[in-house]
């Protein structure tokens, strides 16, 4: 059984990978409706993010980011 910790670590990498999934496709998107719809989803996705750090920080935890690596 996952407990609180790995939970929000889960959720915390979750919402991380996808702002970052959105800000990599952000420039590519046209039309003004998908870009409003990358930008709301984007803001949910900070919001969760931000929640769930903060809910593991006041538990005494470290949140763990993501690490991004470019391959060649």
């Amino acid at each position: 059984m996952i407990n609180d910790e790995e939970m929000l670590q889960f959720i915390l990498k979750n919402a991380e990978m996808g702002c970052l999934g959105i800000n990599d496709i952000k420039p590519y998107a046209s039309g003004d409706k998908l870009t409003q719809a990358l930008r709301s989803q984007n803001l949910e996705y900070g919001h969760i993010y931000h929640n769930a750090y903060n809910i593991l920080k006041n538990r005494g935890y470290s949140p763990r980011k993501i690490s991004r690596f470019v391959s060649s």
